[in-house]
């Protein structure tokens, strides 16, 4: 019994010793499985499984995607974001680019104006039109949807090779081929670098949960501004300018740096019968002149700085400055002025002048306080010489126009000047005007998107040469809501004043000649016009603001003076159409001015103008421009106009973009280089194959050469064998 119980101990030691051996190895594997398997993604695998796939590609980035309308719907559907793409109907991109999440770390670009369908149960793609560009984070060779197409190009936008399944034909894309219309092609197609940054901002979106979601504010790397760009738009045209037809063409060329903007003019012009129009380029002050602008930060920075043409400014209610432009008539006449801009919470300045290389006019204008609720403000503006664009060739102090002897210096005893008579502008001074104003704003309520408020302005004039000139507007109520401002206030005006002095006539009529009683030319400053008008005067005013963004801009403003006994209306309308009625249409503007007339519409009077702006865009390259003045000057004083009083600016140009049609250029001369290179390439290797043929054959042909000869001497030796057995049997 001993010996049995001691065999059973020792065997059933051995065979605890035999299993715990097999748990252990059996725990090591498992480990070692599991350690492995945690380490190792589960998205590279060779292949996805169905529970990897999504029930329906999602929606990631789609602002103008929309469910095209079948034959018995007649409104668009709408794809949000963050869902699934419904199966059988048609969606498009519409104007901007999509992207779908189709599997985890596999993402579909669509570019803009793209259609496509799925079927959600086959897994395919049914593309009707437009470019797919693939995208892909994880490290599986194949995409997990196929494609069925025969007129797009599919495109991958990865460094690493994939397995894309095309019209049942399983395709090897890499970085440098395409499959496009129906055939699957190895060439050098466009970098996809943009398309890569705004695929790898989206993966970095997802990794971050952040998406898929049903609204994000989105900034892809593709639609920010760059840092550097440059641009070059050649234009040319027809133009009437004072009374004279020109030929004229330039380019502009346009360089930007993040937030530094430079463009410059470069133009000629040519009359009709081949006049050169000299004034271009006769002075050193042209090389600043034609500087188109220079401009720092936006209007809505903190800082803002430009150089360059002035447009459409306007001081607090307009009383002084209203709707101001330092361009006369471009490309013709217009100055480079100077834009500086300070923008705080409660503070804000802004400061103009003119022009840079003569600068005589001068204006600035403060707010304190908060826009929202209230607001005091300051402003002066000066001109210190209004007789600086009154040509003296000769500087004898007798302007061109009047001077009997233009080309030669006079003195004021000289027999010519005596006879004439002329006036000098040495007595005139510069003809200076200074001007301040104060003005206010307080906002009364504000309930939703309604607000009323109360405005007002006072504004004071002076020449120095006669007494100051005062005018006010107070109380003016303002109300709003949303796109719309409407305003209603009181004017009152000590004789002699006029509102909105400094506006968009003020350059081209600060100083001009006009008739007098006998028919001479007489030089007249907008001063001493000014300082010449008597009696008092009161009045309303009313305006009306309609900015709706992408559809139109309005601005109307009406004035109602009496002064004495006479009664003048003041009236300004500009309509900026900005809705595209024909998508080639880029801009419909039109305006008219009339100023101190007893009846709008039914008469003409000094400084009236009326004009309109018409642009279209028929190729993305190209904009034809259509912009025509009519200005009514008095020049006799008689109060009428007549047709040779009638001034009228038609010009008519033509804008190409030279940088698009240079780098289309490039485009397709390194496509033909390396188109060139590869064929040079495929006819070496023929010509190798063919010279390796030849080689093969020869060697072959030696060989065979040889073989013969080793046989032959084979033969031989048989042969001398042969003949002395040959002998020996004679012999024998």
């Amino acid at each position: 019994m001993r010996g049995f119980f001691e065999m059973t101990i020792i065997s059933c030691q051995k065979a605890k010793e035999i299993s715990l051996q097999n748990i252990a190895i059996f725990l090591f594997v498992l480990f070692l499985n599991i350690t492995i398997s945690a380490q190792i993604p589960s998205d590279e695998r060779s292949s996805y499984n169905n529970s990897d796939i999504f029930p329906s590609p999602i929606l990631l980035y789609g602002e103008t995607a929309f469910i095209k309308p079948d034959s018995l719907d007649t409104i668009r559907g709408i794809v949000s974001l963050g869902s699934g793409i419904p199966e059988c109907k048609t969606i498009c991109t519409g104007d901007d680019k999509a992207f779908l999440l189709i599997c985890p770390g596999q993402i579909l670009e669509f570019s803009k104006n793209s259609c496509f369908n799925v079927d959600l149960e086959e897994r395919i793609f049914y593309i009707l039109n437009g470019e797919v560009i693939i995208h892909k984070k994880s490290k599986i060779d194949n995409i997990c949807y196929k494609f069925i197409t025969d007129s797009v190009i599919i495109k991958y936008a990865g460094k690493r090779s994939v397995f894309v399944s095309i019209n049942d034909t399983t395709v090897w894309l890499t970085e440098k081929s395409c499959y496009s219309y129906g055939e699957y092609k190895i060439q050098s197609i466009e970098k996809l670098k943009d398309n890569r940054k705004d695929a790898n901002y989206i993966f970095e979106l997802l990794n971050k949960k952040l998406l898929p979601t049903g609204s994000f504010d989105f900034d892809l790397p593709s639609k920010r501004p760059k840092k550097f760009n440059y641009n070059f738009t050649g234009y040319g045209g027809i133009v009437s300018y004072k009374g004279t037809n020109y030929i004229y063409g330039g380019g502009l060329l346009k360089i930007k740096y993040i937030n530094f903007g430079f463009v410059y003019d470069l133009w000629l012009a040519s009359s009709v019968k081949g006049k050169y129009y000299k004034e271009t380029w006769n002075e050193w002050s042209d090389l600043v002149d034609h500087i188109h602008y220079i401009q720092l930060f936006n209007p809505l920075n903190q800082f803002y700085l430009r150089a360059g043409i002035l447009k459409r400014i306007t001081f607090a209610q307009g009383l002084l400055v209203d709707n101001y432009c330092n361009a006369v008539f471009l490309p013709f006449d217009y100055r480079t002025g100077l834009d500086l801009r300070l923008n705080l919470p409660s503070f804000r300045s802004y400061i103009f002048v003119n022009d840079i290389s003569r600068p005589t006019l001068v204006g600035s204008h403060i707010n304190w306080g908060n826009p929202e609720k209230f607001l005091l403000g300051f402003s002066y503006v000066s001109d210190f010489n209004q007789l600086v664009d009154i040509q003296d060739r000769d500087g004898d102090s007798y302007p061109d126009r009047i001077d009997p002897d233009p080309d030669f210096y006079n003195y004021p005893e000289d027999s010519v000047i005596i006879e004439a008579n002329p006036q000098s502008l040495d007595e005139m001074g510069f003809g200076q005007l200074h001007s301040l104003s104060f003005n206010m704003f307080y906002s009364l309520w504000k309930i939703w998107q309604f607000r009323g408020s109360i405005a007002g302005e006072a504004v004071v004039l002076s020449t120095f040469s006669d007494k100051p000139l005062a005018g006010m507007t107070f109380p003016n109520l303002l109300f709003s809501f949303k796109y719309f401002e409407i305003g209603l206030g009181f004017d009152t005006q000590s004789p002699g004043f006029v509102n909105g002095v400094f506006d968009r006539f003020y350059e081209g009529n600060k100083a001009r000649f006009v008739k007098d009683e006998d028919g001479n030319l007489e030089l007249v400053v907008l001063g001493s016009e000014i300082s010449s008008k008597k009696g008092w005067l009161f009045g309303w005013n009313t305006s009306l603001n309609i900015n709706i963004p992408g559809w139109i801009e309005t601005e109307i403003k009406y004035r109602d003076i009496y002064h004495a006994k006479l009664d003048e209306k003041y009236f300004s309308c500009y309509l900026d159409f900005k809705y595209p009625v024909v998508k080639q249409i880029t801009k419909i503007a039109f305006y008219i001015e009339q100023k101190g007339v007893k009846k709008l519409f039914r008469e003409l009077n000094d400084q009236q103008s009326w004009g309109f702006d018409f642009s279209m865009k028929p190729h993305r390259s190209l904009v034809v421009n259509i912009r025509f003045r009519e200005t009514y000057i008095d020049v006799n004083g008689d109060g009428k106009i007549s047709s040779h009083e009638t001034k009228i600016n038609l010009a008519r140009s033509v804008n190409l973009d030279g940088t698009y049609w240079w780098r289309l250029f490039l485009k397709w001369y390194r496509n033909r280089k390396e188109k060139s290179t590869a064929e040079g390439k495929v006819n070496s290797n023929l010509e190798i194959n063919e010279v390796s043929k030849d080689v093969i054959q020869e060697e072959t042909h030696e060989d065979k050469s040889a073989q013969d000869e080793v046989g032959n001497k084979n033969e031989n030796k048989m042969e001398n064998a042969e003949e002395p057995s040959q002998n020996n049997d004679i012999a024998k």
